[in-house]
C-alpha cells in the first residue's frame, strides 16, 4: 500500500503494431515496480505474492485507471489509441466488474471498446461457468475480450471453441519456436489459421526483428 500511495508503480506500454500496415494499432499496458532499493521489478518478481495476499486487487485498478488516463491525453490530441488491461482471477469472482468498468470509462469519456480487457489462458482451467457469465456481461456492454498467453498452459481448442473471447493473444514462446524449428511452425500455422476462421483478431507475443515479423 505504502508503494502504491507513493507512486511507485508504473505503466510501461508495449505497443501492437499490424504486420500488414506497420502502423501501431494499440498498447498492451505492463506494470513495473520502481523500489526505491532494489530498481525497478518485473511482474514476475511480485505478481504471485501480490495474488495471494490480495493486494492485486488495488494495483489492477490502478492499472486500469492509469490506462484510461493515458487514452483520455491521447484523444485529446486527437489519437485514439486502445490500450489492453490484465483481469485477475480474483475480479471474475469477487467485484462487479462490468459496473466498475463501465464506470471508469465513463469517467474519462471513452468509449468500452478502447479498453481491451486480457484474460489469461490459466484463468479457464478451473471451473468457467462464472467465468464466461463475466465475460458475456462485458462484451455486451461492448467490452473486447482477450485470452492471454494462449499456449502457454491448458490450451483446449474444445474451450477456444466455447470461450466469449475476440482476440487470441499466443505466447511468446511460439514465437520463439517458430523461429527455431520446422515443428513449431506447423503448430503455430493452424492455430493462427483457426483462429482467423472463428473471426478472432490475433496478437503473436514478442516480435522484435524484421525477421520474425516476416514470418508473421
Amino acid at each position: 500500500n505504502t508503494a502504491l500511495t507513493n507512486g511507485e508503480f508504473e505503466m510501461f506500454l508495449q505497443p501492437q503494431v499490424d504486420v500488414w500496415s506497420g502502423k501501431i494499432r494499440g498498447a498492451e499496458a505492463l506494470v513495473r515496480w520502481r523500489h526505491p532499493i532494489r530498481g525497478i521489478r518485473v511482474p514476475a518478481t511480485f505478481l504471485d505474492l501480490f495474488e495471494s495476499n490480495g493486494f492485486i486487487t488495488k494495483l489492477d485498478a490502478y492499472m486500469w485507471e492509469e490506462a484510461c488516463k493515458y487514452m483520455s491525453r491521447m484523444k485529446e490530441k486527437g489519437i485514439e489509441m486502445p490500450i489492453s488491461v490484465n483481469i485477475s482471477r480474483v475480479h471474475i469472482n469477487n467485484t462487479d466488474l462490468v459496473s466498475t468498468l463501465l464506470a471508469l470509462v465513463k469517467k474519462y469519456d471513452l468509449t468500452p471498446n478502447m479498453l481491451e480487457l486480457e484474460i489469461t489462458e490459466n484463468l479457464f482451467i478451473d471451473d468457467v461457468t462464472e467465468l464466461f457469465e463475466q465475460m458475456n456481461k462485458l462484451k455486451a456492454v461492448g467490452f473486447s475480450i482477450q485470452m492471454d498467453d494462449f499456449g502457454s498452459g491448458y490450451s483446449s481448442l474444445n474451450m477456444l471453441r466455447r470461450a466469449p473471447v475476440d482476440v487470441l493473444k499466443i505466447d511468446r514462446f511460439f514465437l520463439d519456436e517458430i523461429m527455431a524449428t520446422e515443428r513449431g511452425r506447423i503448430i503455430v500455422e493452424p492455430s493462427v489459421r483457426m483462429a482467423k476462421q472463428l473471426d478472432l483478431e490475433v496478437i503473436a507475443e514478442g516480435g522484435e526483428t524484421q525477421e520474425q515479423l516476416d514470418v508473421l
